[in-house]
């Protein structure tokens, strides 16, 4: 929510569709099933051998564990290489209570290999840093957000976009307790980090096949101007550099601040009372793993969550001619005339 017009967002969590196609296929089946006459081998009897082995139980029952392995080893009704045979003779050569026993396991392993894509979809994060070209309006900043549903973009609570005076806002579509983790960023994944110009350009541009024509490289230079900011992971609890005279201590912040952006981005609008926070991911390697978005405050279901621009810190020289190279404003303090209001 960066000024910009947008259109009323509603979060809308895809459904999965089902579909069972046993009847498709010609079933599985075993051509040796009942083992047939060989007068070679039963010259010397006038029944045979076969037709007596035929009618041994303990042949059934090795000829219905062959069966079950097939079934271990495939799960879909078609016959391997040459031993396939067409559907009705295939189909008829099973018993009755045998043809039951492999819809059941059919309709089964269908529906429970389904079930288990579903879960991993919902709860995965997906590559949205790596979108491919023309994939997304970028100019469209709140209707690109349908692109994937929330807990894709790593949202951990219920939430919206609506317009508001300043563009879009991010709106809490629940009641969120104090120190709740709103967002999961990964790095590489929903969340980027920029260290040049050229990392910059190398994003809007895309490589090899993933290039992008010039409108879209515009658009998204402009998304990464109004969604960009800094994250500081020494900072106090509520996200604010800790005062200091100590030249080391603020060399080293400024060194360990992470410059980046989520992708696609949260739509915070600034206040200098905020109700949210970055924080260094919890795993080993803090920032380069990733950073998390955390609630400082209890928020009502209804309303509105801010970012404080000012503990963005101060834009670097890179960034700064970055601005000066594209004519465009970022959401630094010395970058506008809105922050530190």
């Amino acid at each position: 929510g960066h000024r910009h017009r947008h259109r009323e967002f509603h979060n809308i969590e895809p459904g999965i569709e089902h579909t069972n196609n046993h009847y498709n296929s010609p079933p599985l089946t075993l051509t040796d099933r009942t083992i047939q006459r060989n007068p070679t081998r039963s010259s010397n009897n006038k029944i045979g051998m076969a037709n007596t082995l035929s009618s041994c139980p303990f042949v059934w029952i090795f000829n219905f564990i062959g069966m079950l392995s097939v079934l271990r080893s495939t799960s879909s009704f078609d016959m391997l290489g040459p031993q396939r045979l067409s559907y009705q003779s295939a189909w008829r050569r099973f018993r009755p209570s045998e043809q039951r026993f492999l819809l059941r396991r059919r309709r089964t392993t269908v529906i429970t290999s389904q079930q288990s894509d579903g879960d991993s979809k919902e709860t995965k994060l997906v590559n949205t840093i790596g979108t491919k070209p023309n994939q997304v309006d970028w100019n469209d900043r709140v209707g690109m957000q349908a692109k994937w549903n929330n807990k894709e973009k790593g949202w951990k609570v219920k939430v919206e976009w609506k317009q508001t005076p300043f563009g879009a806002g991010l709106f809490a579509s629940q009641d969120i307790a104090n120190g709740t983790k709103l967002r999961v960023g990964k790095n590489g994944i929903n969340l980027i980090q920029f260290t040049s110009i050229e990392g910059i350009e190398t994003f809007c541009r895309g490589q090899g096949e993933s290039m992008t024509d010039d409108e879209e490289i515009d658009a998204k230079l402009k998304y990464v101007k109004d969604y960009m900011w800094g994250f500081n992971p020494n900072a106090d609890e509520r996200g604010y550099d800790i005062p200091t005279d100590d030249e080391q201590m603020i060399k080293k912040q400024e060194a360990e601040r992470f410059f980046g952006m989520w992708c696609p981005g949260n739509g915070l609008n600034h206040s200098p009372n905020p109700n949210t926070v970055y924080r260094a991911s919890q795993e080993n390697g803090g920032t380069k793993v990733g950073i998390d978005l955390v609630a400082i405050n209890d928020i009502k279901e209804g309303d509105e969550l801010f970012d404080d621009y000012r503990r963005h810190g101060t834009a670097p020289k890179w960034l700064l001619e970055f601005a000066d190279k594209y004519n465009v404003t970022l959401n630094f303090a010395e970058c506008n005339d809105f922050v530190g209001e």
